[in-house]
């Protein structure tokens, strides 16, 4: 059972390290492209979990929860803004 415990704990260690390095290269991928001026058609970078998706499955997640945050304050803050003019507008 120890044998067993430690090839899970290396299995672990070593993807642990290769998401590094995908993280790793990631970054300097956007940093190459941002620098040449690569990114004319104005879409999203691609991620990660776009070429390994069960292995960044907790990160994607946590991005989409972050966007969805993001939008969510957005929203507050026009309809704060439409609700201001709408006020003005009936104070006179």
């Amino acid at each position: 059972m120890e044998i067993y415990d430690t090839v899970a704990a290396y299995n672990r260690k070593a993807e642990r390290e290769f998401k590094q390095k995908v993280k790793q290269n990631f970054l300097l991928a956007e940093v190459i492209v941002a620098d040449l001026g690569l990114s004319l058609d104005k879409k999203p970078a691609l991620q990660p979990w776009d070429y390994y998706p069960s292995m960044f499955q907790a990160e994607r997640d946590q991005h989409e929860k972050l966007r969805q945050m993001e939008e969510m304050e957005q929203y507050k803050e026009r309809r704060r803004q439409y609700a201001g003019a709408l006020n003005a507008q009936r104070r006179g």
